[in-house]
């Protein structure tokens, strides 16, 4: 059989020194093999009956298996030799995995006996001859002691090293079939080595496939790094050199042996915030520095697998130990056993096994995930905080910087200060952008590349914003820009001074150094008062049109609860998914849950003081922007209108604001007869915008059933209409010279 893997091993000469060490060790096996036989033959009768042939193995047909070996091997008839410290050949896989689980020249006799037959079945023939038993081709602890064990007390230890505890079954790198009957002894149960340490001995080098799936393996190359900044670069190099032994520092990549040579020299890294791409790269960096691959685990798809948690983490250790690879958690959090506690805490299971991880292991968390892990590795805490402004900027530029052009009105200024976007999420909405102006070139039929415009990197910043706010609130799509609101010069004045806090927040706060004088306080809190219909929405809407910004309104009735503390735990919802959404958040008729704090006079007093409190707290610390809109600003607490960036009244709208609303109102398209006196509706009916746009519609649809144009017939009508809607009486003298219309007959 040795002689079979001799011709093989000639065409495989990238393999040719494991082949070498591995017939090496098979060349010990066999002489184990020829003495048991030897010793069985020396006990048995001479020949077998014709009718018992298929029963039992002939001894023709061991002559013939036992020719095979062949090779150097000298057989020593009876030879029990205890086994011998240093057993198998430099250079094999076999030697190999023996230093990375420091098992004992006894383990390493079971693996070899274990793995023969995966090679060769004339080992399987053989090993039912020996155990006497032609069903039994398979390794058993029966047969390890026949071949390795000289005395009982020889044969206890083989047994200890095949208990659960012992490190061949702790390590997965073989297991003892229990499938049989739970009366059926030890020693004749299947010892069956596992697949992929298999996979790995005969020099196969692909990922366990039960845990593939959860698997990504890269070998670090050298690149310019755009989300990780040169002083984590530096603190990476240092923390390496200072923490590390000397043999770690000089490995090749790919080298199979352990990453550390000793445990108490394990390092632990717990990467802490939302800067995801940044961890990556860190991660990169030091594998790099190691010389060695970056074994990346997506923990979400592992914990929603479906397999035994325990067991899932012993392979991907154990994959990692094989591969001499740095090892990655990404999207830790998701390991914890209860996602929604306060401190989530790292699986006791993946604690106990890294207590014994002399690998580098790096953690991908956001939360303050309890960290200790008994045990010797070293751990450190590293932060990746959401990118600042300048760094925000670098990545867009990097990002941008793939051959498709941009177009004149690309401003990376307002993309940085108006999307608060990780570095994952600048990279996909650049792509998406990319993908986009790729599509409109392809269209159209165009010979030069379409440049990416301003809208398509707007719209792509908010599909890759967060989405997770819409459960909470209504998105409202905006429609309406600056040529749609009709306000006072200085109200409107205030409103675009609401965008230069977005426009220009990354010049004031990083480059002007007011980030470092303002702990908190850097969004934009803004208050809109004024009767209802006097434009407070549009005005939203037309920020948010103007920014780029996605618009949320809260629903209050989903917000406030009677359950003491539940109005806080939404609030903290509503504000932390609002600032990854990158979105506005508009709080209309603000003084229903926001109103003056009263005296306390009893518990429900207390604690609807501390929601307001909760909510001046939560506003402060909001990095966006927070509109809330009332119509009585008399209600609203004084501490809300001291901490307000800015408060903006929406008066009801004079006669000049009314005859532009009047004609703003109406589109272009809309069919208007010459009889339409807007001036005399603009002086004669004190209305807000909002009744104004109310009327105009129900016009058009009057003459729309007329099959006619818009004619003052309609806007009368409609008028009239409203004022019934709003409770206010109307008679046909105050239609002056329209009076007539009013006694128009109405359709039935």
């Amino acid at each position: 059989m040795t002689n079979q893997l001799e011709k093989a091993s000639g065409t495989e000469k990238d393999r040719g020194t494991a082949i070498d060490a591995l017939i090496s060790d098979l060349h010990i096996l066999d002489q184990r093999l020829q003495a048991a036989i030897e010793r069985l033959n020396s006990t048995l009768g001479e020949g077998i009956d014709s009718s018992q042939r298929g029963l039992v193995i002939d001894e023709g047909d061991v002559d013939l298996w036992l020719s095979n070996l062949g090779g150097e091997a000298t057989p020593r008839a009876g030879s029990t030799d205890a086994i011998k410290p240093g057993f198998g050949r430099e250079g094999g896989r076999l030697a190999t995995l023996v230093a990375l689980f420091n098992l004992s020249p006894r383990e390493q006799a079971i693996l070899l006996t274990t793995l023969a037959p995966e090679f060769d079945l004339t080992y399987a023939n053989l090993y039912a001859y020996v155990q006497d038993d032609v069903t039994k081709k398979y390794t058993t602890l029966d047969l390890i002691n026949a071949l390795w064990c000289s005395t009982p007390a020889d044969k206890l230890e083989m047994r200890s090293l095949l208990a659960p505890g012992a490190p061949l079954r702790q390590n997965l790198l073989l297991s003892v079939d229990d499938s049989t009957t739970l009366s059926s002894p030890i020693l004749t149960r299947p010892v069956i080595l596992d697949p992929r340490i298999t996979s790995y001995l005969l020099g196969a080098d692909d990922l366990d496939p039960a845990i593939a799936a959860s698997l990504r393996l890269i070998e670090p190359q050298v690149r310019p790094y755009a989300a990780l900044n040169p002083k984590q670069m530096d603190s990476l190099a240092r923390l390496v050199k200072s923490n590390l032994p000397a043999n770690v520092k000089t490995l090749r990549p790919g080298a199979p042996q352990a990453a550390f040579s000793d445990p108490d020299n394990g390092l632990l890294v717990w990467m802490r915030g939302p800067e995801k791409l940044g961890k990556r790269e860190a991660a990169e960096h030091l594998s790099h520095i190691l010389g060695r691959p970056l074994l990346i685990v997506e923990s979400s798809t592992l914990i929603n697998s479906g397999s035994e948690p325990r067991k899932a983490m012993q392979r991907i250790l154990r994959e990692a130990r094989l591969r001499g690879a740095v090892l990655y958690w990404a999207n830790a959090d998701a390991l914890s056993p209860v996602r929604e506690q306060t401190t989530p805490e790292l699986p006791q299971d993946l604690a106990y096994l890294l207590s014994d991880w002399s690998g580098c292991s790096l953690f991908d968390i956001q939360s303050a995930m309890a960290l200790h892990v008994p045990g010797g590795p070293t751990a450190v805490e590293l932060d990746f905080p959401a990118p600042s402004n300048d760094r925000r900027r670098l990545l867009w530029e990097h990002a941008l910087n793939g051959g498709t052009p941009l177009a004149a009105d690309v401003d990376l200024s307002l993309l940085t200060g108006a999307f608060k976007l990780t570095g994952d999420q600048i990279s996909a909405a650049a792509d998406s952008a990319r993908h986009v102006a790729t599509w409109r070139t392809a269209s159209s039929g165009a010979k030069e590349d379409s440049p990416i415009t301003m809208r398509d990197l707007m719209t792509a910043c908010r599909a890759h914003s967060n989405q997770g706010l819409g459960v909470l609130a209504r998105k409202v799509i905006p429609v309406y820009t600056w040529a749609d609101l009709v306000l006072p010069g200085e109200r409107l004045a205030q409103l675009r001074e609401m965008c230069l806090h977005i426009r220009y927040g990354p010049l004031v706060f990083e480059e002007w150094g007011f980030d470092r004088k303002l702990a908190r306080g850097k969004g934009l809190n803004v208050l809109f008062a004024g009767p209802p219909g006097t434009g407070k929405t549009m005005a939203a809407e037309v920020l948010a049109t103007d920014l780029g910004l996605e618009l949320y309104k809260i629903d209050l009735s989903g917000v406030v609860s009677k359950y003491i503390g539940e109005t806080e735990k939404n609030l903290e919802k509503i504000f932390h998914e609002g600032q990854t959404s990158n979105a506005m958040l508009f709080f209309d008729e603000a003084d229903s849950l926001f109103g003056k704090r009263s005296e306390v006079k009893d518990s429900h007093d207390r604690y609807a003081n501390l929601e307001t409190s909760y909510l001046l707290q939560r506003m402060e610390e909001y990095d966006g922007i927070v509109i809330l809109a009332t119509n009585l600003r008399k209600n609203l607490d004084d501490a809300f209108i001291r901490r307000m960036h800015g408060a903006i009244e929406f008066p009801m709208p004079e006669e000049p604001d009314r005859l532009e609303i009047w004609h703003r109102t109406f589109p272009l398209e809309a069919p208007l007869a010459e009889d339409v006196d807007f001036t005399y509706f603009a002086k004669r009916f004190k209305l807000s915008g909002g009744n104004i746009k109310n009327i105009v519609l129900e016009a058009a649809f009057f003459a729309a059933d007329a099959g006619t144009p818009i004619s003052m017939v309609h806007l009368v009508r409609a008028v009239r209409r409203e004022h019934q809607k709003i409770g206010k009486l109307i008679h046909a003298d105050d239609f002056g010279p329209y009076a007539y219309l009013t006694k128009v007959e109405e359709p039935a």
